[in-house]
């Protein structure tokens, strides 16, 4: 399922511009994550996954600094 974004807000940015379904997304996300320049980070990948997931789910604000370090990496609150 497609869906058109906000003017001014990304993906669909200009007329007739349709962003890619979340699904779409994260296909692209798994083929990022299995390339040569994530192979060799775990952190960077969960990072990455973490971020998009996120974004995805509606929840972009919720990305803070702190929040990140104790959701991603396991730091003490």
């Amino acid at each position: 399922m497609l869906r058109t974004e906000t003017p001014g807000r990304g993906f669909g940015d200009g007329p007739g511009r349709v962003a890619p379904a979340g699904e779409e997304i994260r296909q692209q996300l798994r083929g990022i994550l299995a390339t040569s320049v994530f192979h060799g980070s775990k952190r960077c990948q969960q990072f990455l996954e973490h971020v998009c997931e996120k974004a995805l789910s509606g929840r972009a604000g919720a990305l803070k600094e702190r929040m990140i370090a104790i959701e991603v990496f396991g730091r003490q609150p």
